[in-house]
């Protein structure tokens, strides 16, 4: 954000600069004046200091307003007072901040991914003595664990912007929020199973909204087709998002002495995404037959490329850069080594690819590589070990070639 910082100033002081007008005109008339000193600083220089430092990586506002990196602030914001005085002064644009997050919220695209994290606002063995949020924050209960405080959700569009964004208590079901979240949006909606419910999904249907998701094990799973199957498995994209917002933003709640603190550094946070957001590899107009050609066959030559905002293949949670940028390049070195071995082998004999009377394909699929790979590599010339047991069992070969294919296609 720094290397921005004049172009983010000028979006903030354009918007207050029209806000403000508006907004005093809404605002009880009083006698009432403020005391002290005046703030030495406009209220679009206050929200450009708290977006500065939710994308800047510092955990804490103290060490942020007061390290060097406060030095170089300075520069551009002489009126800076000092940190007491801001985080006093910083109350002030929780109203204009919420509007400026509201102005900048995603487009409509027709593909939205929904998901939600939850934000502690303490330690688990400090429930019974926490005062801050008391009243407002709930226990609740994650795959992490269990936690107290609040449940952030948020639905994205597939350009990896946020659309739609409620805060709710702990102990507040994910499905809870949904028709509320979505009460504007029509196309399809992809979640994990927490939102999965019929009366959930006939009512967004209803209204347009096609919820898609993945079942549990004891649950028969409705057909779909490819594009949807594909675009299910982006989901995990939205939990890298929410693992990018939390990596470079403040939002420790357990280090908050008063709530509306807490609530504007989360606005803050999100606005300061906003503003940058995760930007996709690709564009995703033509997804439907990009994904298709890259896919569903294979030739040589051709690797799938760029598919990290929309197929699920990197995420944040428990892996971190460092583990995402060592691992993608080895599986996609893998799956091509796959396809370049099947490619030679089926160069040779064409005929060991399953086919079905109904079912005409025109190249091979990716899973007819593997089976083909597999069943060169599982042949007895390379695996054949005198066993143990003296005892020989035959069967035809025929029922072999069958128990082969199917082991083949089910590993």
């Amino acid at each position: 954000m720094l290397d921005r910082l004049v172009e983010a100033f000028c979006e903030v002081d354009d918007f207050c600069q029209a806000f403000q007008p508006q907004w005093e005109t809404h605002q009880l008339d009083g006698s009432y004046k403020s005391r002290g000193p005046k703030p030495g600083l406009a209220d679009s220089e206050i929200l450009t200091l708290l977006l500065v430092l939710h994308s800047s990586g510092f955990k804490y506002l103290k060490n942020f307003y007061n390290r060097p990196m406060g030095e170089v602030l300075r520069r551009y914001f002489p009126g800076m007072p000092c940190y007491e005085r801001f985080v006093t002064l910083q109350k002030r644009v929780f109203v204009p901040l919420m509007c400026f997050m509201l102005s900048r919220t995603g487009r409509k695209t027709g593909i939205y991914y929904i998901d939600s994290t939850a934000l502690p606002v303490c330690h688990n063995r400090r429930i019974g003595r926490h005062k801050t949020f008391a009243g407002l924050a709930a226990r609740g209960k994650t795959s992490m664990g269990w936690f107290f405080g609040f449940k952030l959700h948020l639905v994205f569009n597939h350009l990896n912007e946020i659309v739609a964004v409620k805060l709710t208590p702990g102990n507040v079901h994910d499905g809870a929020p949904v028709e509320q979240l979505t009460q504007n949006l029509t196309g399809k909606l992809f979640g994990d199973k927490g939102y999965l419910g019929k009366q959930r999904a006939a009512a967004l249907l209803k209204r347009g909204l096609v919820l898609l998701t993945k079942v549990r094990k004891n649950m028969k799973a409705l057909p779909v087709t490819l594009t949807d199957k594909l675009l299910l498995n982006a989901r995990n994209m939205a939990e890298t998002i929410i693992g990018h917002i939390k990596a470079f933003s403040s939002l420790n709640f357990p280090k908050h002495r008063a709530p509306i603190n807490a609530f504007l550094h989360l606005l803050a946070a999100l606005t300061a995404y906003q503003l940058n957001p995760i930007k996709p590899a690709a564009s995703f107009s033509p997804l439907a037959a990009s994904i298709k050609t890259r896919y569903r066959g294979y030739h040589r030559g051709h690797a799938p490329r760029s598919p990290q905002p929309y197929l699920g293949v990197e995420t944040q949670r428990h892996w971190s850069d460092l583990a995402i940028g060592r691992t993608t390049p080895a599986l996609f070195g893998l799956y091509s080594l796959v396809t370049r071995l099947a490619h030679g082998l089926l160069q040779a004999d064409a005929s060991i690819v399953r086919t079905a009377a109904w079912y005409a394909k025109p190249r091979p699929t990716f899973a007819d590589a593997i089976a083909v790979v597999r069943r060169e590599l599982w042949s007895s010339r390379y695996f054949a070990m005198s066993g143990s047991c003296t005892e020989t069992i035959k069967i035809p070969r025929s029922v072999l070639e069958h128990l082969t294919d199917t082991a083949c296609y089910a590993a």
